[in-house]
């Protein structure tokens, strides 16, 4: 089994759903790369493990297949709650179990697993709706490197608190800047540049890490409470991470120091609201059949658009063939909600 290195073998086409609610147009967003980087990186890897060997079962969390060197079991937390489970395998050869995580694109060694008997027995933390595939390798002898599984003994929060400087970057408009009191939906704004905004706010913010809470064995996280949709996370002026599906945590040890330690939050949400802001104003161009909650066409293209003439209404930005939009949709939740946490995990020797 490989796990570098795939190939995005996966094709998508350029209007996908990433998830439920949140849908996305590649190049007027998202730039294909972080597209591909995020969901096809994710699907291309489970694809890939879900095609290994022969079927062997399946049930509602679990799917086992089997391969020549490993035994591969996939597991699934469908519900809305947090899950911490044990779960039991039919023990393979004298090899450690190791965890692959799709998401992150890594393996660990478990740090909860025993054996007994003829089985092993593997404890799982998912968060609601989270994956996560476990290995029984047939050898032992395994030469790629693996992460280590943290258990956390206890853990502390400290609000990231003060003003936000807002810079927003919507396509195809000119940029603004903003500074907010406290983290809202950027969607119950009255202001309408904001409340019909789609592309990508960038948030900066501080805070200070003493020399005390940066001693003994512990683990940093940025936790970002509520996103709406995906956050590219800079610690210090260095990239992070790309966030793409909650809970909205990085790992941020590596990045942070003694003292003063600034954040840039790069969110970029879909742009519904920004196609129900264009329907607040008159259509420059003719309409054609409406199918109800199917959406409704243009009937051809205008003049001015064939012409290559500057567009009538000034107001809409968007241009597409098919509408799914009216002007009394509902708006999607925008921007960085939070409340923005630094974690503290002090980890079990």
């Amino acid at each position: 089994l490989k796990w570098c290195n795939i190939p995005h073998s996966v094709a998508f086409p350029t209007f996908g759903r990433i998830m439920k609610n949140r849908s996305f147009q590649t190049g007027y967003v998202l730039s294909l790369l972080v597209y591909q980087r995020l969901l096809c990186g994710f699907c291309s890897r489970c694809q890939m493990m879900l095609q290994q060997g022969k079927f062997v079962s399946t049930d509602r969390a679990v799917l086992h297949r089997s391969s020549a060197d490993a035994e591969i079991y996939f597991i699934v937390n469908a519900s809305d709650s947090c899950l911490d489970k044990e779960y039991a395998f039919k023990r393979a050869a004298k090899a450690v179990p190791e965890l692959w995580d799709a998401y992150g694109g890594v393996i660990m060694k478990p740090a909860r697993w025993r054996k007994q008997n003829d089985s092993v027995y593997v404890r799982l933390a998912l968060h609601p709706h989270e994956s996560m595939f476990v290995v029984l390798p047939k050898t032992a002898e395994r030469k790629y490197q693996k992460a280590k599984e943290y258990l956390v003994e206890k853990t502390r929060y400290e609000a990231i608190e003060g003003d936000w400087d807002v810079e927003f970057c919507p396509k195809l408009l000119p940029s603004f800047e903003m500074t907010l009191e406290k983290l809202v939906d950027l969607s119950t704004s009255d202001d309408e540049r904001i409340k019909y905004f789609s592309g990508t706010a960038v948030y900066r913010n501080k805070f200070t890490v003493s020399k005390k809470q940066l001693a003994g064995k512990k683990r940093f996280l940025l936790d970002l409470g509520r996103v709406n949709d995906i956050v590219e996370v800079r610690i210090n002026g260095e990239h992070s991470v790309v966030l793409w599906y909650p809970p909205y945590q990085a790992d941020v040890t590596d990045y942070i120091h003694e003292g003063e330690n600034h954040i840039e939050l790069h969110v970029t949400n879909n742009w519904a609201n920004r196609l129900i802001g264009d329907e607040q104003y008159p259509a420059d161009f003719e309409w054609g059949d409406d199918r109800g909650e199917r959406g409704h066409a243009m009937k051809s293209f205008p003049d001015w658009f064939l012409k290559n003439q500057e567009r009538p209404e000034k107001n809409r930005i968007g241009f597409s063939i098919w509408y799914y939009h009216r002007k009394d949709s509902p708006l999607q939740p925008a921007g960085l909600c939070g409340p923005v946490r630094l974690v503290e995990r002090y980890l079990d020797n």
